[in-house]
């Protein structure tokens, strides 16, 4: 065999023992489904990360710093979540912790997103 069919075996033996010890659990089929809508929405509402961003600096600082800096700071965010919701859509089967915090664009809309480890599993 070949190292790289040696190695795509050893990661599919890996993901299906990890998800099939995960789906004995009783919360399972619910994770997924918060794990499939936090990533669907945030694949299709990263872009609200820009107007979050200008209001939240435009308070802390001022109006005129929110307009440019938070712009800024909005577009990398955006781009941050919607990649992070493309790649929990990716690793739905695994049981792990949403990678954007908070969770969905809307929750504390005046705090600033930050990232989780990328594939820390649920207790």
């Amino acid at each position: 065999m070949s190292r790289m069919n040696v190695r795509s075996l050893l990661l599919l033996v890996t993901l299906l023992s990890i998800s099939s010890s995960a789906a004995a659990s009783a919360d399972y089929g619910r994770d997924v489904g918060t794990k499939l809508g936090s990533s669907v929405t945030n694949i299709l509402l990263g872009w609200v990360e820009i107007p979050k961003n200008v209001i939240a600096t435009s308070n802390q600082v001022n109006v005129l710093f929110g307009m440019g800096g938070g712009m800024m700071k909005g577009v990398l965010h955006a781009v941050g979540r919607t990649l992070t919701g493309v790649v929990d859509l990716i690793s739905l089967p695994l049981p792990t912790q949403p990678i954007a915090e908070p969770q969905f664009v809307w929750e504390h809309f005046d705090e600033e997103t930050h990232y989780n480890p990328v594939f820390k599993l649920k207790d």
